[in-house]
């Protein structure tokens, strides 16, 4: 998707994924594969934010390889940094940040709004 709007010359902002929290043995917070129904992560240990950054990686690797083209532009939407620490505020069993919740959606508002303050200010420039 990426190289699409590179090649079409698109204005795309992708967003990172959102942590999930759920109390697994590895203290990653990633849904088990074999369908275990964990509860939600009470702490998340400091570890965390290493383990389950993956899929943000990859998004990050793709938009600097890809990059901008001249007239559209590919940027990133920040958000996983600002959920982390939220492990406590999830909805009954939902550890993915995926139920809506207004201490979730400000994080999301924030991040979107600074990227496109920053895309402003380029096209400023």
């Amino acid at each position: 998707l990426a190289k699409a709007c590179y090649d079409l010359g698109a204005q795309c902002i992708f967003r990172e994924t959102s942590p999930q929290h759920f109390d697994t043995p590895a203290g990653d917070g990633l849904f088990p594969r074999k369908g275990e129904i964990l509860q939600c992560m009470v702490s998340p240990p400091i570890s965390f934010t290493t383990l389950s950054t993956f899929r943000n990686d990859i998004l990050h690797d793709v938009i600097s390889n890809v990059g901008s083209s001249n007239l559209g532009f590919l940027k990133v939407m920040p958000i996983f940094d600002r959920l982390v620490g939220l492990n406590d505020a999830h909805k009954k069993d939902d550890c993915t940040h995926f139920f809506s919740n207004p201490e979730f959606w400000e994080p999301w508002h924030l991040s979107l709004t600074e990227v496109l303050g920053d895309l402003f200010k380029q096209m400023l420039r």
